[in-house]
């Protein structure tokens, strides 16, 4: 998932952004810890509660850090 012109900055809040990312789509850890700055066992570990417990999650379209496009795309090809 790449933003235009910030491919090597993370996203604001990036843990409260994953988990958003994960409550509300279909990503794959691999690639939310790709935008977010994680490894993917790091998302794991806020999926199942063991980081960032009770954190609200942080909508990256809503702050437009990315567009409901680009999710529903890498969402069509999880590799």
């Amino acid at each position: 998932m790449a933003r235009k012109g910030t491919e090597s900055t993370k996203p604001l809040m990036p843990k409260a952004t994953a988990v958003w990312l994960i409550e509300n789509t279909g990503l794959t850890f691999r690639q939310i810890g790709a935008f977010c700055g994680f490894h993917e066992l790091e998302v794991q570990s806020i999926a199942d509660d063991e980081v960032a417990i009770g954190m609200v999650g942080y909508d990256p379209i809503v702050n437009g850090q990315l567009t409901k496009e680009e999710i529903e795309r890498c969402e069509s090809d999880p590799a």
